[in-house]
């Protein structure tokens, strides 16, 4: 039997996804180059999935490439996640302005990923006052008082 992301490209992204959230925690991660390689099969198989294959390639150093991706979304495509996948690859990027700019924008959309803003890509996010700003306007409890590390 074949494994489900040899049978259905969508489980790519699904794997591709695993991969890049924990790429950088600890020796137990999977090979951040192995990460690249699903993600660039699930962009393969639906554009769209560039965009978190831009995250992945901050996260191994490939910047200029994430950049890349980032410039071409941000020209066009209305994908329903463009926002906080931009988001996310600005912060990655330590592009704290671009980040906070798609997070408003995502905000304003309504985007279904926003509550989840604690989790640890948004963590460089977390000492900056426009991010205590935004989880007070989604009526969210501060950074402070959340007990998961």
């Amino acid at each position: 039997m074949k494994p489900s992301w040899v049978v259905d490209p969508l489980a790519y992204a699904g794997l591709a996804l695993g991969y890049s959230q924990i790429a950088s925690h600890g020796p137990w991660a999977p090979d951040p180059e192995e990460a690249i390689a699903v993600h660039e099969k699930a962009a393969a198989a639906n554009p769209d999935w560039r965009l978190a294959l831009g995250y992945s390639y901050t996260l191994t150093g490939r910047k200029d490439e994430a950049r890349k991706i980032a410039a071409e979304f941000k020209k066009g495509g209305d994908i329903w996640n463009k926002q906080i996948n931009l988001a996310r690859i600005y912060t990655a990027l330590g592009e704290t302005d671009g980040a906070f700019r798609w997070l408003d924008a995502a905000y304003e959309n309504r985007n279904p990923f926003t509550p989840f803003l604690k989790g640890p890509p948004w963590k460089p996010l977390h000492d900056d006052p426009r991010f205590h700003d935004l989880l007070h306007r989604m009526k969210l409890p501060p950074v402070d008082s959340d007990p998961t590390p």
